[in-house]
């Protein structure tokens, strides 16, 4: 008899979606967001980290590695210190940050419109104001 047809392929699954950003605490190593008036402390021992502070909470933000970014948004108030160096530090809409960068090569980024921007830089090769 004819052969057979071969069946049509199988089509692939959706790729599964990422979950939401965990809140407050930012452990070892990890990425923090800080939001709805809350406040965080960070602590990055190894660098790498990504932390994010916004809507007018309260953060303390400690990169003790090296290239980490950490931005402060929203009317937030924050304290980002880096000792690795090679951090990215960013302040904007409205926030109130106090940047510290004791390892050198940290660039420094303060919107016009910020509440403060308060930037220190031992180590030398910072950029930024």
């Amino acid at each position: 008899g004819t052969p057979g047809m071969g069946g049509t392929p199988g089509q692939g699954g959706d790729p599964g979606q990422g979950g939401d950003p965990g809140q407050g605490g930012g452990g070892l190593g990890s990425d923090g967001s800080c939001v709805l008036q809350d406040n965080c402390d960070f602590t990055c021992p190894t660098g790498g980290c990504n932390d994010t502070c916004s809507d007018q909470s309260s953060c303390n933000a400690t990169c003790s590695g090296s290239s980490c970014n950490m931005v402060c948004e929203g009317q937030a108030s924050c304290n980002f210190s880096c000792s690795g160096g090679g951090c990215v530090m960013e302040c904007k809409d409205g926030a109130d940050c106090n940047f510290s960068c004791s390892g050198g090569a940290c660039s420094f980024a303060c919107d016009p419109n910020v509440a403060g921007c308060i930037t220190t830089c031992t180590g030398g090769g910072c950029s930024g104001p």
